[in-house]
């Protein structure tokens, strides 16, 4: 079996050609013929001066260009069929010198990489077992869920500011709730595909909320923020018929399309009743 290298020399053994040569030789053999042509129309027409011989060395004349024409193309074809069976070699080479320890290098990335993750799943469960006791003590204490969650502030001083909300735990301003890996884990892994268009692996995830995947470091930063100041132009409503609590901003009050506004109507009928901060949070 032949190698790479003397297929390349037989290629390249009768010398090499280029389209420059082809195109040169391919116009001596049309000329040739055209000169065959132009004898032929002279005898047509009446030149006595034509001999046959001058026809038959034009006519072996052409012949020969034709030959060498197609000579030349053959072996234009051989040389281009050398270089690029040459240039097919050397990429050959360069995935060869590549391949050795690229499955080993990734498997070591993917490795960390996993480890990372359950790193951070390890510390996200280690977050709701700490939030699951809070829980269970606070329970002990006999704290039932609070009624004023529409609160933006804190719990009341006479339950120390402590308290919860279903899931959620109160401490002052501070909300903490169970959290789930996954979501993060998903958003974080979309994101590394958005950061990749183009590219065949860079398919984001299906599911629309994973559209905004870079994100999700802000939103998991935030996660044990405090509750800020409310907007100090809130108004606040009571229900006269339940005694519900309504806590309304500006837009609130804009007019619809046809100008007009179901609180201010509510209002003018008695129906909402405006309490203060104090009345509506306590606070």
């Amino acid at each position: 079996m032949p190698t790479v290298p003397e297929l390349i020399a037989v290629d390249e053994a009768a010398g090499t050609a280029t389209t420059a040569d082809v195109k040169r030789a391919e116009q001596e053999a049309h000329q040739a013929a055209e000169q065959v042509a132009t004898l032929q129309q002279r005898v047509v027409d009446g030149d006595g001066d034509v001999t046959a011989e001058q026809i038959e060395h034009a006519k072996s004349l052409s012949g020969f260009a034709k030959l060498r024409a197609e000579a030349t193309r053959r072996k234009q074809e051989r040389t281009a069929r050398a270089a690029w069976l040459r240039e097919c070699d050397q990429l050959r080479a360069e995935i060869e010198a590549y391949a050795p320890g690229v499955g080993e290098k990734l498997a070591k990335k993917l490795a960390a990489a996993e480890k990372a993750l359950n790193d951070f799943a390890d510390a996200v469960h280690q977050h709701n077992t700490t939030l699951h006791g809070w829980h269970a003590r606070i329970a002990d204490l006999g704290f039932k869920k609070l009624e004023h969650r529409v609160n933006p502030l804190v719990p009341p001083a006479s339950q120390a500011h402590l308290g919860h909300d279903g899931d959620t735990l109160i401490a002052g301003r501070r909300r903490l709730t169970p959290l789930d890996p996954d979501h993060y884990l998903s958003r974080m892994l979309a994101g590394i595909r958005l950061t990749r268009p183009g590219r065949p692996d860079s398919m984001p995830l299906s599911r629309p909320e994973y559209a905004q995947a870079e994100g999700v470091y802000e939103q998991l930063r935030q996660v044990d923020a405090p509750t800020g100041d409310p907007d100090p132009n809130l108004r606040f409503f009571r229900a006269r018929d339940s005694g519900s609590v309504l806590t309304l901003d500006s837009k609130a009050f804009e007019p619809n399309k046809i100008g007009e506004n179901i609180y201010q109507q509510q209002i003018d009928a008695g129906l909402l009743v405006e309490i203060s901060r104090r009345e509506a949070w306590g606070q």
